[in-house]
């Protein structure tokens, strides 16, 4: 008997709906394929899938690995051929390049040398070993120094961290400190006021040795 078809996204079809497959429909077909019904043989036409998706993505591999070493070597034979008619200006672009071209042989070189090629290319990639090594050494030695410059960027933007931090602290004392000085100059101001006031109530009799009080006392006499 067919399995039964849904008719809700009947026309979103995938490759494993059931409108796919023809079970039942010849009287004379009752035993279901493997393919169908046995979970192991399923399992393993996933599995070798993978293992033929892997074998692809291998060849490729070994493709690219040969042509980027053939392209190597032509653009190094090409380099050198014209350096050897070159004039001084000439030459100083095309070694600008040589150095460049030697810089990206010794980082490829590195990262395909455990892939084999598809079709025999020879061992050399155009330059010397020494200059290979030295692109190498060079390559480290910026790395390193690369390293050093943002661990040293890194303290100083921590330091400067600590420096706003500090400062927003001593910002804050000192508004406090101005704070309790206005405080302190209201308190005074109001109280030299209610000095002030006290005294203009005072008679003449509680302060009878002022001069001002007596000389006017001198005139009335």
């Amino acid at each position: 008997m067919p399995h039964i078809i849904l008719c809700d996204g009947i026309f979103l079809l995938d490759v494993d709906d059931n409108i796919w497959q023809d079970v039942g429909l010849d009287d004379d077909t009752m035993v279901l394929p493997a393919w169908l019904s046995d979970d192991a043989v399923r399992n393993g036409i996933h599995l070798q899938l993978e293992v033929d998706w892997c074998m692809e993505k291998k060849a490729r591999l070994m493709c690219e690995r040969a042509v980027i070493q053939e392209w190597m070597l032509a653009e190094w034979g090409a380099i050198r051929g014209a350096s050897n008619n070159a004039d001084a200006v000439m030459s100083f672009h095309l070694q600008s390049r040589v150095d460049e071209l030697v810089n990206i042989c010794a980082v490829w070189k590195k990262k395909v040398q455990y892939i084999p090629c598809a079709w025999p290319v020879g061992e050399s990639w155009g330059p010397s070993d020494e200059a290979l090594l030295q692109a190498v050494c060079d390559q480290a030695q910026s790395s390193f120094h690369d390293e050093d410059d943002a661990k040293s960027v890194e303290e100083e933007e921590g330091d400067y961290e600590g420096d706003l931090e500090y400062g927003e602290i001593g910002d804050e004392e000192l508004m406090d400190a101005i704070e309790d000085i206005a405080l302190a100059d209201e308190y005074r101001y109001d109280h030299s006021n209610e000095l002030v006031d006290d005294m203009d109530d005072i008679d003449d009799h509680y302060m009878p040795s002022s001069p001002i009080k007596l000389s006017d006392k001198c005139r009335c006499i």
